[in-house]
């Protein structure tokens, strides 16, 4: 036997959408599921850490407002295809100056452009330095980068959960 499903209000009783303004102002999400930034910490010793040298431009640092203290670590996924081309990623550990524990700052590479995402201690997106080959870096709306963020953070995630 099912059960029965209560019926929608009619549309003359549902609330009305926000208007875009005011969807805009809402707060973020709660990130779902598990927090890159307490899986790193929870799998460091397992996670194989190089030097990054170069390490992360001084300009892109600065739009992120994370400039290293000294050599960040480094650790790579396999390139993989996105969108027809070959994308690299890294997962960089900063120490920085004012900041008790590391930093997580995800890197995302093509032949053309370079994003750099900076992760909450919550896991989440909290600002994005970008270039195009050829220009200067620039800070970019969240909003304009969240899908690729997600995409790299879910790969992290799967891959940190395979290290025993």
């Amino acid at each position: 036997m099912g059960c029965s499903q209560p019926s929608a209000p009619p549309a003359s009783e549902q609330p009305a959408a926000p208007p875009p303004a005011a969807a805009a102002a809402q707060p973020a999400a709660v990130p779902q599921g598990p927090n890159l930034v307490n899986e790193v910490k929870g799998k460091m010793a397992k996670i194989q850490w190089r030097p990054a040298t170069p390490g992360i431009p001084a300009e892109a640092c600065t739009v992120l407002r994370a400039c290293p203290s000294e050599t960040p670590r480094m650790a790579t996924l396999p390139s993989k295809s996105s969108g027809g081309q070959q994308v690299g990623r890294a997962l960089l550990l900063v120490k920085t100056a004012d900041a008790p524990d590391p930093e997580v700052i995800l890197q995302h590479q093509t032949v053309s452009e370079v994003y750099f995402f900076l992760v909450t201690p919550e896991g989440t997106l909290s600002r994005a330095a970008y270039i195009q080959r050829g220009n200067s870096w620039t800070s970019i709306a969240n909003s304009l980068v969240q899908p690729i963020f997600d995409e790299d953070k879910k790969d992290w995630l799967e891959a940190i959960a395979k290290l025993n």
